[in-house]
């Protein structure tokens, strides 16, 4: 999936730049069961790993990678952070303390549904027809 590789680029390029360690978790990703995610979480955190942040892409996998830190005694806010993006905003009634960016899959959706009728109709410029969005008005952050 580009938007997985494209988050690990991004985590790995900002985490050189502010010299930070980042460790990208193995043998799991945010389409795996959620008891798979939460025991190679709870796994990552007993190995003497100080886990200070998880960067998630689903709400299925947050939820199950704060199970995992939580079964360790960690709490979310306090002892580690959590960053997750979300198709519908769910994740304020599982723990509030999540950081989170809002995806509008409705945006999306129209503007696939514009250029698959602009393509069939062949109404379009010979340049790529995209759009870049900016999460400046959906990002949810916890003030302190």
């Amino acid at each position: 999936q580009n938007y997985g590789i494209e988050i690990v680029k991004g985590v790995r390029k900002a985490s050189a730049s502010l010299g930070l360690n980042v460790e990208i978790a193995q043998n799991i990703t945010s389409d795996d069961h959620r008891n798979k995610i939460r025991s190679a979480v709870t796994n990552l955190a007993t190995q003497d790993r100080a886990i200070d942040a998880i960067i998630s892409a689903s709400p299925n996998a947050t939820m199950a990678a704060i199970a995992g830190m939580e079964d360790k005694g960690a709490e979310i806010g306090t002892k580690f952070d959590i960053f997750s993006k979300e198709t519908v905003p769910i994740l304020d009634l599982f723990r509030p303390g999540i950081l989170k960016i809002n995806e509008d899959v409705n945006k999306a959706g129209r503007f696939l549904a514009d250029a698959a009728r602009k393509a069939a109709s062949r109404q379009y410029e010979e340049r790529l027809f995209q759009e870049l969005d900016h999460p400046s008005d959906n990002l949810s952050v916890r003030k302190t």
